[in-house]
């Protein structure tokens, strides 16, 4: 009897242990859909969805890194990030399934090094030894997701999903100019993430047309990957 039920238990508690949720979250190029698509695909399969505030809701030490400096602001851009990653574990372990616009805070501690880069941090400031030491614990300490999607954007694709939104953070010298060095960069940092860190690394080439079609198209993708089942 005592056999059974300790079978029993053990069953049911590996049956729960297959039973979690899923923490998706997207990669890429600021202004190459990732919200959008964060949201259409969540709603798609009614899924939860986390983003990141609009560039209306920043705080003012986030618009002017001329007067606040770069740890400043990054730092705050640190505060808005955590409560998601944060938020997202939360729903995981509540067993669902969670899709996160933006992955920036990880990936940061890897693109400090990446040549063409220093304009995110310039190196010769104060407050440099101690951003990085913040990164580096970030990349170790903060909990991963089960997936990144890498968004890959042509450059006049790119330039179309631009033209649909109005960002001052787009209109930053260079920005545009950017393109390839921004990219390449990138896609880097998250296959060197997604490899120390174990976490599944999904390629989504992005269109510009009818979000509800880019929704099915990523959909389709992940099932292919076995990320998300049938009926989530």
């Amino acid at each position: 009897m005592i056999k059974i039920l300790l079978v029993s238990c053990l069953s049911s508690c590996l049956l729960f242990a297959k039973e979690k949720g899923t923490v998706i979250t997207f990669a890429g190029l600021s202004g190459s859909g990732k919200t959008t698509m964060a949201k259409a695909i969540a709603t798609l399969e009614d899924c939860e969805y986390l983003v990141e505030p609009e560039e209306k809701d920043w705080p003012p030490i986030l618009k002017n890194t001329d007067l606040y400096g770069h740890f400043t602001r990054w730092i705050g851009f640190r505060q808005l990030w955590l409560p998601q990653h944060y938020e997202a574990q939360r729903l995981k372990k509540e067993n669902k399934t969670v899709f996160l616009d933006s992955f920036f805070i990880k990936i940061l501690g890897y693109e400090l090094d990446e040549p063409g880069m220093e304009w995110l941090f310039p190196q010769d400031d104060p407050y440099y030894p101690a951003f990085y030491e913040i990164c580096n614990l970030d990349i170790h300490h903060l909990p991963d997701p089960d997936c990144i999607v890498l968004f890959d954007i042509p450059f006049d694709t790119w330039l179309q999903f631009l033209s649909t939104r109005d960002r001052t953070w787009d209109k930053t010298p260079g920005f545009i100019e950017s393109y390839e060095e921004t990219k390449g960069a990138i896609e880097r940092t998250i296959e060197r993430l997604c490899t120390e860190r174990r976490i599944k690394l999904v390629r989504f080439s992005c269109e510009f047309g009818d979000i509800q079609t880019q929704a099915l198209r990523l959909k389709e993708l992940l099932l292919q990957e076995k990320v998300i089942r049938k009926g989530i």
